[in-house]
C-alpha cells in the first residue's frame, strides 16, 4: 500500500475509488497503488510479491518505485509493464522472487480502461445494471523472472456507474473453517449483492471483507495478504471546489 485513504478520495473527480489491505505477517508482500497521471488519466495497480517479510517488502517497494518513474513517461500499461520486468530481474538472481502484477491505466474522459496482466489474477467490472465480467486476459508470466517477455494490452470501455474490482489471491484463497476456499465465485456473488446505482466503491470494499471475515470464522486469521481495489466511474463528474 502506498497512496493514503485521503488521497484515494481525491483522486480524480471521475471516479470513486477505495482500497484496503490486510497482511496475515507484520511486514506483508502485497501492495496497490492509484496514481494520477495528469487531467485525464490514473494508474492502477495490484501486486503480490513471492515470499513474506523484509525481502518481499524490498521487492514490493522497488516494483513501487518502478512503476511511479515509469507512469510519469508512458500512458501504455504493457510498456510500462515491458520497461519494469527486466528492471527486476537485476540482482534477483539468488532471491528468484517474483512479482504478479495487474496495471491499468484508466482514461477518465473517455472511460476507456487499458490493463496489462503479469500473472495476476483477473480482474472483475460490475456494471450498473447488476452483471459481471471477468477481465481474464492474463499477458504474460509474472515480472522479475524472464527477461524479454512481450507484454501486450487490452481495453474495455466503461459507462457510469460501473465498478472495477481487483483483488490478491489472499482474498480468494483463504480458508474457512471446512477447509474451503473463498474462492472467485463466492467473490462475485458478493459483488451481485452490492448491486445498484447506489453502491459506492467503500460500500462494495466493507462487504466483500465482511463476509471474507464471516467465511473464515472467529479467531481465525488470513494464511495470506489480502488486498483489494475498488473503482467506479462516478454518475456524474464532481468538480472540486
Amino acid at each position: 500500500m502506498l497512496v493514503s485513504q485521503e488521497k484515494l478520495e481525491r483522486i480524480h473527480p471521475g471516479v470513486d475509488c477505495q482500497a484496503h489491505m490486510i497482511p496475515c505477517l507484520d511486514i506483508g508482500g502485497d501492495f496497490y497503488d492509484i496514481i494520477s497521471l495528469d487531467t485525464d488519466h490514473i494508474a492502477v495497480v495490484v501486486g503480490d510479491v513471492s515470499g513474506k517479510g523484509i525481502t518481499a517488502a524490498m521487492m514490493m517497494a522497488t516494483c513501487i518505485t518502478l512503476l511511479r518513474a515509469y507512469t510519469e513517461s508512458f500512458r501504455s500499461a504493457s510498456r510500462i509493464m515491458r520497461k519494469v520486468n527486466p528492471r527486476l530481474i537485476d540482482g534477483n538472481e539468488d532471491d528468484c522472487m517474483f512479482t504478479t502484477l495487474f496495471l491499468g491505466i484508466m482514461n477518465c474522459h473517455r472511460n476507456t480502461f487499458t490493463y496489462c496482466n503479469a500473472g495476476h489474477n483477473p480482474a472483475f467490472i460490475q456494471r450498473v445494471n447488476g452483471s459481471i465480467e471477468e477481465l481474464g486476459d492474463v499477458h504474460g508470466p509474472a515480472v522479475g523472472v524472464f527477461e524479454q517477455v512481450p507484454y501486450e494490452e487490452t481495453r474495455v470501455q466503461f459507462n457510469s456507474g460501473d465498478r472495477l474490482l481487483l483483488y490478491t489471491d489472499g482474498v480468494t484463497e483463504a480458508l474457512g473453517a471446512n477447509g474451503e476456499r473463498f474462492d472467485e465465485q463466492r467473490l462475485m456473488e458478493t459483488l451481485q449483492s452490492v448491486s445498484g446505482s447506489g453502491a459506492t466503491a467503500q460500500g462494495i470494499l466493507d462487504r466483500v471483507f465482511e463476509r471474507l471475515d464471516r467465511f473464515i470464522g472467529p479467531g481465525r486469521q488470513l494464511e495470506d495478504d489480502a488486498s483489494i481495489v475498488v473503482l467506479k466511474v462516478r454518475d456524474e463528474v464532481v468538480l472540486p471546489p
